[in-house]
């Protein structure tokens, strides 16, 4: 299996003089059932809020932009260059694209961005696949064979999580120690590093046995076990790679039913699948996903805790874990993840 190929590159995009707004054209040829959509800049912050809430893309033949919401990621160029980036997926459940011209526009953008788009392989006979592949980190993980035991329990039961077999296969589980050189208690995504160029599909984590924290507008939020981009962006010929998620597990002892429901949720995000409901208690999309049942923050904390979100807590895909009562995923969530521009590369 190959590495899922970057089907075009356009030239990057700029806003005339700040004051005419930045806009590129893409094809969405018949029967693409979803596009991953990456937007690189040198010169702005993936946490440019103005800049970034600006972004619109209209199918062909609407009146109306799509809502889209854009992750924010690192990615290393081919010259080994960090730089910013804003990661979308176009998918509609139990759709296709609309075939055409797409428009993406940037109307406050300043500065050179550069637009990649990808698309799955044709539609092939049998299971979407992948593999997943953990790089323990040996300067932080002291009981590497007992963690890497853990991990491999815990990897096996992925599947039942997601999309069960045999619509959704997870092949071999592949696990290699290295000397990371970061700190054991991980920034979320403070380097896209090392390159696993393994021409292989696989989704890859570094582990190690710290917390990460992610940092964000109002702050740092520690305590996370585990953090993936939404979507996974597959290497182009000498451009980016794909995001590497991160995992953190303390020690063999860590409970395997955890440790699999949370390689299954961040496997989720790497697929295209979003918080059903958000830390501040935001929804997804989505018509078949519970939203939090109380939004009206009983406690006060400003978060949408679980015991206060009734079924949403127990989809998989909630922010928070901790639920004691578990859900199958949904059917547009399933038909998201079985649409994966990754798990369909050729």
């Amino acid at each position: 299996m190959s590495r899922l190929p970057v089907v075009w590159s356009l030239a990057a995009i700029t806003a005339a003089c700040g004051t005419a707004p930045g806009t590129a054209t893409f094809q969405i040829p018949k029967g693409a059932r979803s596009a991953n959509v990456l937007l690189v800049s040198d010169g702005t912050s993936a946490k440019d809020a103005e800049l970034w809430s600006s972004l619109r893309v209209t199918p062909p033949g609407a009146e109306s932009p799509v809502p889209v919401r854009p992750y924010a990621l690192n990615v290393r160029a081919a010259d080994g260059r960090v730089r910013k980036a804003r990661a979308l997926e176009l998918v509609t459940p139990f759709a296709d694209l609309t075939p055409g011209t797409w428009t993406l526009e940037v109307p406050k953008l300043t500065v050179p961005i550069d637009v990649e788009v990808m698309l799955p392989a044709a539609r092939a006979d049998g299971p979407a696949t992948f593999d997943l592949h953990f790089v323990l980190d040996t300067d932080c993980i002291s009981d590497l064979d007992g963690v890497q035991k853990t991990l491999e329990l815990a990897a096996s039961d992925v599947s039942s999580w997601l999309v069960p077999e045999p619509d959704l296969v997870i092949g071999p589980i592949r696990v290699e120690r290295q000397r990371l050189g970061i700190t054991c208690d991980m920034n979320a995504f403070p380097l896209i590093a090392p390159r696993f160029d393994t021409g292989k599909r696989e989704l890859t984590f570094l582990v190690t046995s710290g917390g990460i924290s992610i940092a964000t507008d109002t702050g740092e939020e520690t305590g996370y076990i585990g953090i993936a981009s939404i979507p996974a962006f597959a290497a182009a010929d000498g451009g980016f790679p794909f995001v590497t998620g991160e995992l953190s597990v303390p020690d063999a002892a860590y409970p395997v039913g955890i440790l699999a429901q949370t390689i299954a949720h961040e496997v989720g995000h790497f697929l295209g699948l979003r918080h059903v409901v958000e830390r501040d208690g935001t929804p997804d999309d989505l018509d078949d996903t519970q939203p939090c049942a109380d939004p009206s923050d009983p406690d006060h904390s400003g978060t949408a805790d679980y015991w206060e979100c009734g079924l949403a807590s127990g989809n998989l895909m909630f922010w928070q874990s901790g639920s004691p009562d578990h859900q199958p995923l949904s059917r547009s969530q399933r038909d998201i993840v079985l649409r994966s521009v990754f798990i369909h590369a050729p």
